[in-house]
This record gives structure tokens, sequence and C-alpha cells, in this order.
């Protein structure tokens, strides 16, 4: 027998909401991270140019200083995508009253037209006056 569940949540426009609302502080954070490693950089170049006193040596240090410097900004700033990954888009919920006894179910995510699209593994539950089980189910699709 199947039993429909309720939506609860839409947590993926939670999730766009509080984006688009902490998304200035996102870029002041990025902005931030990225100046104090060009200042550092900077002055990395400033002693590079300071350390010797042949122009050629000089100029060579400080090339490699800004090149090197321009490779380490763009490998070490990388999005925080944790809570996109993590998170489900949608969260539903449903209760059952079962007879007494073991039953074996299972959480099918269905289309518009009933198709099942992904099939949880079938569980163990237990139904009756001290049954209380819970399934939880995520679609990795």
């Amino acid at each position: 027998k199947r039993y429909a569940l309720d939506r609860i949540e839409d947590l993926g426009a939670v999730s766009q909401a509080n984006h688009e609302q902490t998304l200035p502080l996102i870029y002041a954070r990025t902005y931030l991270r990225a100046m104090s490693k060009s200042a550092l950089l900077t002055a990395g170049g400033v002693a590079v140019a300071n350390s010797s006193n042949d122009s050629d040596t000089r100029a060579l240090g400080v090339l490699a200083t800004m090149l090197g410097g321009l490779v380490y900004l763009a490998t070490t700033e990388k999005a925080d995508i944790r809570c996109w990954t993590m998170l489900p888009g949608v969260a539903w919920v449903g209760v059952v009253d079962l007879p007494e006894g073991e039953h074996r179910a299972r959480i099918l995510f269905l289309d518009d037209a009933e198709n099942t699209m992904y099939a949880g593994e079938w569980k163990a539950v237990h139904g009756g006056q001290h049954g209380l089980d819970t399934l939880i189910e995520t679609w990795p699709g």
C-alpha cells in the first residue's frame, strides 16, 4: 500500500533566499581575503626588490614573486559550497499508523506521472502500540 508524504520545507528556496541575503557579506570577505593576500605578496616583492643591488636580479625576483603570487591567489580562492552539497532540496514527512507487528517499508521518489525516479531500500518497521520507527531516505539525483 502507498502512503503520500507531505512537503514540510523547500530547503532549496530557503538556501537561495539566505544566499541572496548574505551575498554582500560573501563578496566583502572575498575582497578582504584577496587584499590581505595581495598585501603579503606585495611586501614579499618589496623585500625581494630591496635584497639585491643588481637591477636584473631585482627585476627577476620581483617578476617571480608576482607570478608566484598570482598562482597562489588563483589556487587558494575557492567557493565554500558545503551547504549546497550537504543539504536536501526539499523535506517531506508522513506518519502512518501500521497494524501490530513487523512490516517492510521503503520510500519511493515519484515524478508527476507516478513513475518511480528512485527507490530506497526495504527496511523493517514495527507497527502497533509500541512501534515507532523512522525511515529516512535521500534521493541522490
